[in-house]
């Protein structure tokens, strides 16, 4: 119950910050030096890194955008083990109509782990990274902390390219917006499924005898 004299206090946006400190510490494992790779050292070439261009598609709706939203991306990988990689990646969209705002954009960039199973041309794998989020609600610009995780499939079309195909849940803190003589109100981050297909072109080197 508000007394008279006190003002209202907006709520928090959810915290990731946990979440975000537990990837951090695991990439800082996975980059440790490691004798995992030492079986690839009978292999002409290693794979050590790609580039990927990616499409996204969030079937999440919002507001009246009853469609959901395409977001561009660019990611990055670097093998640390014969099944660990860290990767990074930048992403974009934007909605219309977004509850509360009308026009909204994110930018999540994003650094964490990769987890492939098996050694083969298909490989399935498993991921999570930790987000910076670079949001504009309606010209309300804000820095907010998101997690994202999934999964998918990369298939080695060529020595040096891979397709892969992915689904990841993207989640991130929101903001509140002050209002003049009137209560302040919440607006929702992102709460979404993001579906991926990227195009990556395959970095190798070639081990000293």
């Amino acid at each position: 119950m508000k007394h008279a004299g006190e003002t209202e206090c907006p709520r928090r946006a959810p915290s990731f910050r946990g979440g975000s400190t537990a990837v951090w510490l695991a990439i800082l494992v996975a980059l440790a030096p490691s004798e995992t790779c030492a079986d690839t050292a009978n292999h002409q070439t290693v794979h050590v890194a790609s580039l990927s261009a990616v499409w996204a598609y969030s079937p999440t709706r919002n507001g009246d955008d009853r469609n959901g939203a395409h977001f561009w991306a660019i990611s990055a990988l670097g093998n640390t083990t014969n099944h660990w990689s860290v990767r990074g990646q930048v992403m974009h969209g934007r909605y219309a109509d977004y509850p509360q705002v009308g026009f909204a954009s994110f930018t999540p960039v994003g650094l964490g782990l990769r987890y492939r199973l098996g050694h083969g041309r298909i490989g399935p794998y498993l991921e999570l990274l930790s987000d910076l989020v670079f949001a504009d609600w309606g010209g309300n610009r804000q820095v907010v902390i998101g997690l994202e995780t999934g999964g998918g499939v990369t298939v080695r079309t060529t020595f040096a390219t891979d397709v892969e195909v992915g689904l990841s849940y993207l989640r991130s803190g929101g903001t509140f917006e002050r209002v003049y003589d009137a209560p302040s109100y919440d607006i929702d981050g992102l709460d979404q499924l993001v579906v991926r297909v990227a195009a990556s072109l395959r970095f190798h080197h070639r081990p000293q005898e």
